[in-house]
C-alpha cells in the first residue's frame, strides 16, 4: 500500500530495487540512496583513552556494536567464541536489543565469562573510541534471503574507521 502510494522510495541497498519492482512497483519510484558514516568515525581519538579498562590487555579484541537482536545472528556468534574460548580472543559486545538476556543467559550456560563481554549501550560520539580500540569489527546476520540482498548501517561507521572487519 505504501509503495504504491508514494511518489518516491529509496532504498538504502541496490538488492532492494528488483524486490520493489517484483511487487508492481514502477521503477522510476525508485532511488538508491546509500548508508553513509557521519565524520566522527574516521577522527582516531588523540587520547587513547582504556575503554576496555576491565578487558586482558594482551588479547586480540573482536568488537560487534549495535542491535542485539534476532536478525545478527547471536547463536553463531557465541558458537564461534565457544570454540575459540581458550584462545586470547575477547568477544566485545556493545548495544542493546531484545536478545541481550538470552545472550547473556548463553555466555553464563557455556562458560564465556571471561571471554565474553557485554558492556551496554554508549552514545555514538564514544563509539570511535571503542573502535580504536579493538582489532577488528564484527557483524553478523542470519542466514535468509532477505539479508543478501544488504548490509548493516554500522559497516560504513566500521570501514570509516579504518579497521578490518569480521562478517
Amino acid at each position: 500500500y505504501i509503495y504504491h502510494n508514494t511518489d518516491n522510495i529509496l532504498v538504502s541497498s541496490r538488492g532492494f530495487i528488483d524486490s520493489i519492482i517484483q511487487k508492481g512497483i514502477d521503477k522510476n519510484k525508485i532511488q538508491f540512496f546509500p548508508q553513509w558514516a557521519e565524520n566522527i568515525y574516521e577522527i582516531i581519538p588523540k587520547n587513547k583513552e582504556d575503554v576496555f579498562s576491565n578487558i586482558k590487555k594482551d588479547s586480540f579484541k573482536i568488537t560487534f556494536a549495535g542491535n542485539i537482536g534476532e536478525s545478527q545472528d547471536f547463536p553463531s556468534i557465541l558458537r564461534a567464541a565457544k570454540i575459540l574460548k581458550n584462545e586470547n580472543i575477547d568477544w566485545i559486545i556493545i548495544g542493546n536489543g531484545r536478545k541481550k538476556s538470552w545472550v547473556k543467559n548463553k555466555i553464563t550456560a557455556w562458560g564465556l565469562e571471561k571471554c565474553v563481554h557485554l558492556l551496554g549501550s554508549y552514545p555514538k560520539e564514544k563509539m570511535p573510541s571503542f573502535f580504536s580500540a579493538s582489532d577488528c569489527l564484527l557483524f553478523s546476520l542470519k542466514r535468509e534471503d532477505i539479508f543478501s540482498i544488504t548490509i548493516p548501517g554500522k559497516v560504513q561507521a566500521y570501514l570509516a574507521s579504518g579497521k578490518p572487519i569480521l562478517a
